[in-house]
């Protein structure tokens, strides 16, 4: 299926692990969002190996274990290895399980996740960029957003600190053209994407927890199949609906001028 286009440049965004339902939609509303391949490691960025499901009692966080990338300076994610810590991998698994083994999809998309999702993962993946950008990939197309995962971009190029004002050549990728920059447009089109996404659609435990926004795309994978990506074109056309509301409302509140 074809999403309704936003954003029509090219992007460079950060990895997510799992993302969230309003990072995909703001990914999928998107002409060309992109991975950056040379964004700096920032161990405050929880965001990029956190995500949320929803289990018997509510939401729980899941957290990707990362190393340290040790003597590095100027570290990017691709530098950062994935850690062992605690056998993540059965631990989250085993709350994927729990959480949506009930769901109408889970036994439908559940094997397509276990090599993300198992003891040989770590040593699969030489770093968290490349285990987030394969994951990243493997979601794109349960979701049918046809835009290639990873931008080629140098380290040097800093990305998390660029304004989109601040792209520069060497941010091009393969085929010449040039990203925005991580950033406030993207970050922008996901927050009005978080807003639009307490629309309910099906959750398993929605009548004794109450509908959970935003949660993990998994959620909605999981909860809704093949008809996911329905639901976040939905989101975008609502965007777009506002969008389209507000400039014209301004437009009419303009005072009149008399000649």
């Amino acid at each position: 299926m074809g999403y309704p286009v936003i954003i029509s440049n090219s992007v460079a965004i950060e990895p997510r692990y799992f993302g969230s339902v309003a990072y995909y939609a703001a990914v999928a509303a998107c002409a060309n969002a992109r991975i950056a391949k040379g964004l700096l490691y920032d161990k405050r960025a929880k965001q990029i190996h956190r995500t949320s499901v929803v289990d018997t009692n509510g939401p729980v966080t899941l957290t990707l274990p990362v190393g340290k990338p040790h003597g590095i300076p100027r570290a990017t994610w691709a530098d950062v290895p994935l850690s062992a810590h605690g056998n993540w991998w059965h631990v989250h698994l085993v709350t994927l399980e729990s959480a949506y083994s009930r769901t109408p999809f889970f036994e439908f998309y559940i094997d397509r996740l276990l090599p993300y999702l198992c003891a040989d993962t770590v040593e699969a993946f030489t770093s968290v960029q490349a285990y987030l950008t394969s994951l990243d990939a493997l979601i794109r197309s349960i979701l049918s957003i046809t835009t290639p995962a990873e931008l080629t971009c140098p380290p040097s190029s800093g990305l998390s600190r660029l304004s989109p004002a601040s792209a520069s050549a060497d941010m091009a990728d393969e085929s010449g053209h040039h990203p925005s920059a991580i950033s406030p447009a993207f970050a922008a089109l996901e927050r009005d994407m978080a807003s639009l996404a307490a629309e309910p659609y099906y959750q398993l435990r929605a009548s004794r927890l109450g509908f959970c926004p935003n949660q993990s795309v998994l959620d909605l994978i999981f909860s809704l199949g093949p008809e996911a990506p329905l639901y976040l074109s939905s989101l975008i056309s609502s965007h777009t609906a506002s969008s389209t509301c507000c400039s014209v409302s301004s437009r009419h509140d303009e005072p009149s001028v008399k000649l």
